[in-house]
């Protein structure tokens, strides 16, 4: 019996050809490809003003700048998160206010943003997480009525909807920053992106990702000699990875086609009444990066997760809540629903490499077994 994973990196054999000439051609660093890739995300996304980074972490970090978050500032997320989500905020010295989550949706409970706000909030960071869109309606309402920037980090959410719209369009908030590592629903090796939401957000993001220097304004026959007006980062995008990023990305909605009917089948046929699944908004749809379930308590998690290995399928907890960690523990509060679901939450294997087999027999085990 082949073991079920819960991710598998996908590489399109189009990348593996196409990255050796790349490799050969004596231009890895940052180039057409680049602008070739970018310019492909955009149509994808909807967003014309989308602008590709070496990371998603990085795309995060650029938000922070851009949302004006400094040394004291507050900003509003959840601990319910990668620690890539968070990192970037005490790096600009800025305070993680945790916000708690919905039980139904392991994502940031909008409705209890407003109490935290003070005046020294600057941002509103959201996760959809699993791939499950936030309530975005509730969390712009509340950011344009204290002069807040939103921030989304959508790095589980390619091909997610909300409002039937794709998250990153850039309707929903003011930055959506997504992942195009080695385990999300595409890759390009390594690889993000930062959607804005107008022109001159896109214009200075393209500058802060290559040290705030314009590449492309003056220079002379020997260098370039546009001006710098603020300190940037070395956050671009490379030629190799923008090439494998080209090619797996045909394949895109093929796979987060295979996620999201994986997740409708588990949404439709996991009856077991021990077992909580989590609930996607009217109107909204989530791509299913990961499919998180909710036991009665850490002993029934335990029983599952012995119940499941036995039969080869691989689960797990996914993210540890960051503000358990100790780099965080200056900023600790109580957090009753987080609190609650810690010991519950399981993620089961959903993904591009899950097929129709699988997953009729992780649902037999669950429904059947467990």
């Amino acid at each position: 019996m082949d073991k079920v994973t819960l991710f598998k990196v996908f590489m399109s054999d189009e990348a593996i050809e196409d990255v050796s000439s790349i490799l050969k051609s004596g231009y890895i660093a940052e180039g057409a490809k680049v602008e070739e890739f970018e310019k492909a995300l955009q149509d994808w996304l909807g967003n014309p003003f989308a602008a590709v980074t070496n990371t998603c972490t990085s795309a995060l970090t650029m938000a922070l700048k851009m949302s004006d978050v400094g040394f004291g500032d507050e900003v509003i997320t959840t601990s319910m998160s990668c620690l890539a989500t968070n990192q970037p905020i005490l790096h600009a010295g800025a305070i993680p206010i945790w916000c708690d989550i919905e039980k139904e949706t392991l994502n940031m409970d909008a409705n209890k943003i407003e109490e935290l706000i003070t005046k020294k909030t600057k941002a509103i960071m959201c996760v959809h997480y699993g791939g499950i869109p936030c309530d975005m309606d509730s969390i712009w309402e509340i950011a344009q009525n204290h002069n807040l920037k939103v921030i989304e980090d959508c790095a589980h959410a390619w091909g997610s909807t909300y409002q039937k719209e794709k998250i990153g369009c850039g309707y929903h908030g003011d930055y959506a920053c997504f992942s195009m590592g080695p385990i999300k629903h595409f890759n390009s090796i390594e690889g993000g992106i930062i959607a804005c939401r107008n022109k001159e957000d896109y214009e200075r993001a393209k500058l802060l990702r290559w040290y705030a220097h314009d590449r492309k304004g003056r220079r002379t026959e020997v260098r370039w000699t546009a001006e710098v007006y603020e300190p940037g980062y070395k956050f671009n995008m490379n030629n190799v990875s923008a090439t494998v990023g080209l090619a797996n990305l045909k394949y895109l909605d093929t796979l987060i086609g295979t996620h999201k009917a994986n997740g409708t089948y588990y949404d439709s046929n996991i009856t077991n009444p021990r077992v909580q699944k989590m609930k996607v908004r009217e109107n909204s749809e989530s791509a299913w990066w990961i499919y998180n379930l909710l036991l009665e308590n850490a002993e029934e998690r335990e029983r599952f997760v012995k119940l499941m290995t036995a039969n080869n399928i691989e689960v797990s907890v996914v993210h540890t809540r960051n503000d358990t960690y100790k780099l965080f523990e200056a900023f600790k509060r109580d957090l009753p629903v987080l609190n609650q679901v810690t010991p519950q939450y399981i993620s089961i294997p959903v993904g591009w490499n899950v097929t129709p087999q699988d997953r009729e027999r992780i649902v037999k085990i669950i429904n059947e077994e467990f």
